[in-house]
């Protein structure tokens, strides 16, 4: 897999783990490093955090040039697609880590994952946890609008450079958004510098997005996608349940956690709260929710594949939702 991030590097570390900190890079939050991480159930992980530039074919390049190569050459030799994974709030390096590695395994897919410091549980020395680490993780995804966009921008050129019959993998490509990553996300796209680059993505999905249900559709129906705009909904999610509160007073109602208002144009919403096992999870696509109700393993297999899935679904037209 290949992991993107804004986080601070930590050469010291033995721990590929905890290579990358709770920190922005040194230079800046919209500095880049790439990394080739991999697991093997012998010897653990092993993550190669790629120079500024690498040789390809004897010529330097860009790090982001090679991983992309890199990349497009393990679609090809494996024939799988590819689901990029932006996490939301309360995730380390090695959460990060070992999401990529379940959507991989789970769901035969490559995974290329962008990774921001939300600290979390990890407040900084001198933080406080809990509700003042939500806050924090939530202007530190404002701070990483930049980084994201320059990941998409880097996509968008490489798909327009190589797209020879030759060079042309021919898979899809899709784009998961979880929790407080569609906060960054809405963070980036009305911040004036997105130009639309989701575009390359056949499915866009907004997984128990950590955002105000209210008036999302006037960002919502800008998205642009090649198939299908997705948005997940459990009512009974326990972490966007928490999410309300903070500092005397409560947030909206989250976008994730709310079947009312759904309005959104170009948007199919499915509503899970009423299927088996999902229950009180703020990740429905995990294997200890998926593993016993195979329609809901299937259901994410397709939407992170670039697949449709409307045609399995009940349409609910009080809520304009589907449902399983």
């Amino acid at each position: 897999m290949i992991i993107i991030t804004n986080r601070n590097c930590l050469h010291e570390e033995d721990d590929p783990c905890q290579r990358f900190g709770a920190e922005f890079n040194t230079l800046g939050s919209d500095e880049l490093r790439v990394a080739i991480a991999d697991y093997q159930d012998a010897q653990g992980w092993s993550l190669d955090i790629l120079d500024d530039t690498c040789l390809m074919n004897g010529k330097p390049v860009p790090a982001s040039e090679y991983a992309f190569r890199y990349l497009q050459q393990r679609m090809k030799q494996h024939q799988r697609n590819c689901l990029f994974y932006v996490h939301g709030f309360n995730n380390d390096f090695a959460d990060v880590l070992a999401t990529a590695r379940e959507l991989e395994s789970l769901y035969d897919v490559e995974v290329v994952a962008f990774s921001w410091p939300a600290n979390g549980r990890q407040a900084f020395a001198g933080r406080a946890g809990g509700v003042a680490s939500y806050l924090s993780d939530k202007r530190e995804a404002t701070q990483s609008v930049v980084a994201m966009d320059r990941v998409l921008e880097k996509l968008c050129r490489y798909l327009g450079c190589y797209n020879s019959d030759d060079d042309i993998c021919d898979m899809r490509l899709s784009i998961l958004f979880h929790s407080m990553g569609n906060y960054l996300f809405k963070c980036l796209f009305k911040s004036g510098v997105f130009q639309g680059e989701t575009g390359v993505f056949d499915n866009v999905i907004l997984c128990q997005a950590d955002v105000n249900n209210l008036d999302h559709e006037l960002w919502v129906d800008r998205i642009a996608f090649r198939r299908r705009l997705y948005i997940t909904i459990n009512e009974n999610d326990y972490a966007l349940g928490a999410s309300r509160m903070k500092f005397g007073q409560r947030q909206l109602a989250r976008h994730g956690h709310f079947s009312t208002n759904l309005v959104a144009r170009n948007a199919c919403y499915i509503n899970l709260t009423e299927a088996d096992q999902v229950g009180m999870s703020h990740s429905p696509f995990d294997h200890a929710t998926t593993c016993q109700n195979q329609k809901l393993y299937q259901l994410f297999r397709s939407l992170f594949n670039g697949e449709t899935v409307e045609k399995r679904l009940t349409f609910d037209s009080h809520c304009r939702a589907y449902e399983l």
